[in-house]
């Protein structure tokens, strides 16, 4: 079973945020899968389809 989780950093002014997804396993904590991007509802799935099943 996967965790998503997303974390937010600024780049040089407080209007650039950039969002990192993570995907993880819950069993073994360990980061599977990840995207960079802005906040849209695509970068979430974007995480899970670059996971293999």
């Amino acid at each position: 079973m996967l965790e998503l989780d997303d974390i937010w950093s600024c780049v040089q002014k407080n209007e650039h945020k950039r969002w990192m997804w993570a995907a993880m396993c819950r069993r073994t904590r360990h980061i599977v899968a990840f995207a960079l991007g802005d906040r849209s509802t695509r970068d979430p799935y974007s995480v899970l389809a670059s996971h293999p099943a």
